[in-house]
């Protein structure tokens, strides 16, 4: 008789693996480090405007 795999709440994460041969916990990383970088990406478009792109912004109010 072979053994049931375990529940899913008792497998670990970096014994499994998923897409790409990457364990759960290197996909779990990759993705956290992803949406950070996406929460990150207005502010960066903000400030590599220049000064002058900023102020004609400003004064003639386009986007």
């Amino acid at each position: 008789m072979s053994t049931p795999p375990p529940a899913p709440d008792k497998r670990d994460p970096e014994q499994m693996i998923g897409p790409g041969g990457l364990s759960m916990r290197q996909i779990h990383v990759a993705t956290l480090k992803s949406l950070e970088l996406e929460r990150q990406a207005p502010a960066r478009k903000q400030a590599d405007l220049s000064w002058w792109r900023r102020l004609l912004k400003k004064v003639f109010g386009r986007g």
